[in-house]
């Protein structure tokens, strides 16, 4: 069992998924073959990332204030965060152990580089089909701006809107403002985990 979980309420959030949702259900069997390990963990300290350790890969979703007005739920939450992982399995993005430019003192008197994980290759297009898997299905509340994002009306229809259209729409949001507007994958071959890299070497998605 390569998907673990940090409490029971994971473990019903992923199940009711796995029968609600088909493309979560097919998601959630790659990733439990995969030789990664995967942890679906809820939070309450309001922290929605995929985040890594250097050993294991953490799903973290939590509900927000801001996330609840915006019409979001915890599984629309776990979804967003899933798709980064799925990301993450095909070599999508990847993960580099940067210094964070501080250091702490370490026994002996000397110093130590503190550094964290942080994300690599992340683009745009990764942030866009994760907020896609959100707002499948019914989980945003209909009268929530955040409901109407991804789509256009014209000449009264709701339609999806274009990539290009959903694309402007997150690089204007300010977290995201920071991400390229082009497909950024892994460039190595082979598995890549260290102290500094953890990374696993792209390969193309079949759905």
């Amino acid at each position: 069992m390569i998907v673990e979980y940090n409490s029971f309420r994971d473990r019903w959030n992923s199940f009711w998924l796995r029968v609600t949702d088909d493309e979560y259900r097919r998601q959630f069997r790659e990733l439990k073959k995969s030789e990664e390990i995967y942890v679906i963990n809820f939070n309450k300290e309001g922290v929605n990332n995929f985040a890594t350790d250097g050993n294991k890969l953490f799903v973290n979703y939590s509900m927000t204030n801001d996330a609840k007005k915006a019409g979001q739920t915890v599984l629309s939450l776990l979804k967003h965060e899933f798709e980064h992982g799925v990301q993450f399995e095909h070599g999508e993005i990847g993960f580099e152990n940067k210094p964070t430019g501080s250091a702490i003192q370490i026994d002996g008197g000397g110093w130590q580089d503190i550094r964290r994980w942080e994300p690599v290759n992340r683009d745009a297009y990764d942030e866009l089909r994760a907020h896609d898997r959100m707002a499948s299905g019914t989980v945003w509340k209909g009268d929530s701006d955040r409901a109407r994002w991804p789509y256009e009306y014209i000449n009264g229809e709701k339609r999806l809107a274009p990539d290009d259209v959903r694309l402007e729409r997150i690089l204007n949001t300010p977290q995201y403002q920071n991400l390229k507007k082009e497909h950024l994958n892994n460039i190595n071959t082979v598995k890549i985990k260290n102290n500094y890299q953890y990374s696993l070497p792209y390969r193309l998605r079949l759905y």
